[in-house]
């Protein structure tokens, strides 16, 4: 053991509590580094003291403890060492957080039906230097979800974290809800709710502690959808399901949130929701943030949802949205 001295060291390693004692003056923890597993005693300057006692009583040493030496609270928003699956992932929002998830360090598995869109995903992401794996998927297929999971794991062992954000509407027109006939609710049910219920069914068998799933909805879901009410429902449900896989996979803790975007310029926002350039724009500049949103942007959410910096969060439904009224577009759109 070193000795101890009053000054913090500078390392920027990530090392493990192995032990904590107290002294009458702070704290001293007890480190390993990663680097050949050197041992030293740090000052309570390393960490708060108050901090450390409450974690060790917390844990009573019956797992391991981590504290960041040296750290910023971004690294807190890395995803090293996980492994994301994103449906929806070929183009989009979800190739906005498929690369978003690359850059914070993931290995990404993207997942969609049409295959020369993967593949170019896969190139930015390998760009980006983490790994990427393509695997054309339908999610209206229950065997192709289960699939999917079982080739992510495959190629990479686990699954850290499960994106599901395949959905949205394959009718594209925009009507009131009794004039929606059977099969298209039917068929907006299974998209927007089954698939994503069937998503988590098959990742949590490989999920560990710590890992979590992120349901993208919309803003269809937590408010009154006029003209667009069959797809409002289907992600409504997913609202609710998130909040109950939430408290079911409290005690593996898994963490199960939501995101509800608000528009989007995606290739689905402009085939249900037709405007040209200019009024695109000016719709944009009605929001309370003077733009509509990007991809980067719930792809920037996905980060957060999954990352440590968002790990005190679940069963909670993040909108992002630049301020937009739930429910608007559809009127926008007949105007």
């Amino acid at each position: 053991m070193t000795e101890r001295t009053d000054q913090a060291p500078e390392p920027t390693f990530i090392a493990e509590i192995v032990a904590v004692d107290y002294v009458l003056d702070g704290a001293v923890v007890r480190v390993v580094s990663g680097f050949g597993g050197e041992a030293a005693d740090f000052p309570a300057a390393v960490s708060d003291p108050a901090v450390v006692r409450r974690s060790w009583r917390r844990s009573r040493l019956d797992r391991t403890l981590r504290v960041g030496v040296g750290m910023s609270v971004m690294d807190d928003f890395r995803l090293d060492g996980h492994v994301g699956v994103i449906t929806g992932g070929g183009r989009g929002i979800g190739e906005g957080i498929a690369l978003a998830m690359a850059e914070a360090g993931a290995d990404v598995v993207v997942a969609a039906r049409r295959e020369h869109d993967l593949a170019a995903v896969v190139k930015q992401i390998e760009e980006r230097g983490a790994r990427g794996l393509a695997v054309p998927t339908d999610v209206l297929q229950p065997e192709a979800i289960e699939n999917l999971a079982a080739a992510a794991v495959e190629a990479f062992g686990k699954i850290t974290v499960w994106v599901s954000n395949a959905g949205g509407s394959q009718d594209h027109k925009i009507r009131d809800l009794v004039d929606t006939p059977d099969d298209i609710w039917d068929e907006m049910i299974r998209f927007n709710l089954t698939s994503a219920f069937q998503g988590a069914r098959a990742a949590i068998p490989h999920m560990p502690a710590g890992a979590s799933i992120v349901n993208i909805v919309s803003g269809a879901a937590l408010n009154a959808a006029p003209h667009t009410g069959a797809y409002g429902a289907g992600k409504a449900g997913v609202v609710n399901m998130t909040m109950t896989l939430s408290r079911e996979l409290a005690d593996r803790r898994i963490r199960v949130n939501a995101i509800a975007p608000g528009p989007i310029v995606t290739e689905m926002f402009t085939q249900t929701f037709p405007m040209t350039d200019e009024q695109l724009t000016r719709f944009g500049e009605t929001l309370p943030t003077g733009r509509l949103g990007e991809p980067a942007d719930i792809g920037a959410g996905v980060v957060y949802l999954a990352s440590k910096a968002g790990s005190w969060i679940t069963g909670q439904t993040l909108a992002i949205n630049g301020g937009h009224v739930p429910g608007s577009m559809a009127v926008v759109a007949r105007e």
